[in-house]
């Protein structure tokens, strides 16, 4: 249906601007180790610090895509049983109309 389409078009979009933002923290995770390489004592504990943090973001945005893709698969599977579900009834209905006429 038109209503799954953009339901899927908007899964998309956020995975495309969630993978955007993980490949962002990622490319600036590489300028700050390459900051960090010379640096020492509690600059260099500030940029590990730093660092940890930023794969904790990463690791977030990995679980919310995780889990925007799996609603898609379980509203596209929910989707297809209520279709089915209404194909069978219709079918029934239409036998029972028939017999009744006959």
């Amino acid at each position: 249906s038109d209503n799954r389409l953009v339901n899927d078009s908007s899964v998309r979009s956020g995975v495309q601007a969630l993978g955007t933002a993980r490949e962002g923290v990622n490319r600036i995770r590489g300028n700050v180790a390459a900051l960090a390489l010379g640096v020492n004592g509690d600059l260099q504990s500030l940029f590990r610090a730093w660092d940890e943090q930023a794969n904790r973001i990463i690791q977030q945005i990995d679980k919310m895509t995780n889990a925007l893709e799996d609603n898609r698969e379980s509203a596209r599977r929910t989707s297809l049983r209520h279709q089915e579900s209404i194909q069978q009834q219709t079918s029934q209905v239409s036998s029972g109309v028939f017999e009744a006429l006959t």
